[in-house]
C-alpha cells in the first residue's frame, strides 16, 4: 500500500490519518478519480419534491434512481491488497483504523490484490445530531482531529472500477445490486 500514497505527512484523525493534497502517488489512480469527478459526478443534479413528477414522466418506462441528499464531499474508497483507504481527486488520502475503513477492509479481503474503486459521499453527522449532514459538519469533524472521527461516515453510491467475472455492471441497476450485495443497505 505504501506505493499508492505517501504516509510520511499528514495529521491525526481518530485512529487514522488524513494526508494533504498530492499524497496519492499513483498517477493512473489519480487520473481515474479526476476523470470520474469531471465526467460523472458533474452530471448529478439535485431535485426537489416539486420536480419528481417531471423526472418520472421524462423517464417513461425507464428506471429512476433517487438517493438521500447528504452534503459532504465526493471521495473514493480504494481497496487493494486487503486494505482500504479514502482518496479524493486532489490526491488527499485518509487511512488507518477508522470505523468506516475497518468495515471496508472486510470487503477488501474479498477483492484481494485486485484494485477496486467506489465513489461515495464522505460526510459527518452534525454535532447536535438532529439536522441532515452538511458540508460544514464535515469540515468541523476533519478539523477536530481525534475527537471528531466518530462523526465521520462514507456512503458508497457508484462503482468506478471493480474486476468481476461474467457480470455486466454497465447499468446503474446492476451496479446498485452489486453495491448492496457487497456493502449491504447501509446504517
Amino acid at each position: 500500500m505504501a506505493k499508492l500514497f505517501d504516509k510520511t505527512k499528514g495529521s491525526s484523525l481518530g485512529s487514522g490519518k488524513i494526508m494533504p493534497p498530492g499524497s496519492l502517488l499513483d498517477q493512473a489512480l489519480l487520473g481515474t478519480l479526476a476523470r470520474y469527478r469531471r465526467s460523472v459526478a458533474s452530471s448529478y443534479s439535485p431535485i426537489g419534491l416539486d420536480d419528481l413528477s417531471s423526472v418520472f414522466a421524462a423517464a417513461g418506462k425507464g428506471e429512476v434512481f433517487l438517493s438521500e441528499k447528504l452534503d459532504g464531499e465526493l471521495w473514493f474508497l480504494v481497496l487493494q491488497d486487503k486494505e482500504a483507504f479514502l482518496a479524493n481527486s486532489r490526491g488527499c488520502v485518509i487511512h488507518g483504523k477508522l470505523p468506516f475503513l475497518t468495515k471496508a477492509q472486510g470487503i477488501a479481503k474479498k477483492t484481494g490484490d485486485q484494485l477496486a474503486i467506489f465513489a461515495g459521499e464522505f460526510y459527518a453527522t452534525s454535532a447536535a445530531g438532529k439536522d441532515r449532514p452538511r458540508t460544514a459538519d464535515l469540515s468541523a469533524a476533519l478539523a477536530g482531529g481525534k475527537g471528531k472521527a466518530d462523526q465521520l461516515y462514507f456512503a458508497v453510491f457508484d462503482i468506478v472500477e471493480l474486476h468481476t467475472e461474467d457480470e455486466d455492471l454497465t447499468t446503474y441497476g446492476a451496479k446498485l445490486e452489486k453495491l448492496t450485495g457487497m456493502f449491504g443497505e447501509g446504517e
